[in-house]
């Protein structure tokens, strides 16, 4: 089963902060953001499963700095 991470906004270049890592440190969310499964064209909910290994990995914010945030600006699509 695929997951996605979507941003919800892209506001990072105007002063949102960095909240969380992803693909180990080389992307960074920078404020509010959802994930969601993926059917073969659609969306789906999360099982369980996912839900809960999801909020375990994302509860807690990462300490990021602003420096980290201004060089990760732009779009990464990430495929789980």
């Amino acid at each position: 089963m695929q997951i996605k991470i979507y941003q919800i906004n892209t506001e990072r270049d105007i002063g949102m902060k960095g909240n969380r890592r992803l693909d180990n440190g080389h992307s960074i969310i920078a404020g509010p953001f959802f994930v969601v499964g993926l059917t073969s064209d659609d969306f789906r909910s999360l099982t369980e499963e996912e839900a809960n290994k999801y909020m375990d990995r994302f509860a807690q914010p990462e300490n990021i700095s602003k420096e980290e945030v201004e060089s990760d600006m732009g779009f990464t699509l990430m495929m789980f």
